[in-house]
């Protein structure tokens, strides 16, 4: 009777650690981005300017980024997802303003944290991204 107390204890302590790490192990500055969906991978860099140390396929002007010394976090996100609309209603072919708006989808989605500040950036070949270390 006592190993199966035991054993039922440890399965216990097992299954609140994975759910703790799932929970709790993520970093708070992921919850700026205004983006919904699966995160692919997520990781702190120790300048903002070294983006493209990390993402090496990432291509274009990002002068908010280069030459940045600030620490930044960096989520991206897998397959397509939702980014937060800013601004007011749309409007339709004719002019009216749309009631309901259409959520759009977006892939090749990375959203740099830097300060309090997100930044989002989309259609991102996001291979052969990884932490970067200082």
């Amino acid at each position: 009777m006592r190993r199966w107390w035991f054993v039922a204890a440890g399965v216990a302590l097992i299954f609140v650690a994975v759910v703790s790490v799932r929970t709790f192990g993520r970093d708070a500055r992921q919850d700026f981005c205004p983006v919904k969906g699966q995160v692919a991978n997520a990781f702190a860099l120790e300048h903002a300017g070294d983006f493209r140390r990390a993402i090496p396929r990432m291509t274009g002007r990002t002068p908010e980024l280069e030459g940045n010394d600030a620490p930044a976090f960096v989520v991206i996100y897998s397959g397509p997802v939702e980014i937060a609309a800013f601004g007011g209603p749309g409007h339709d072919a004719a002019g009216q303003i749309k009631t309901t708006p259409q959520p759009r989808l977006y892939e090749g989605v990375v959203c740099v944290v830097v300060g309090n500040t997100p930044i989002v950036y989309s259609d991102i070949d996001t291979g052969g991204a990884h932490p970067v270390s200082p």
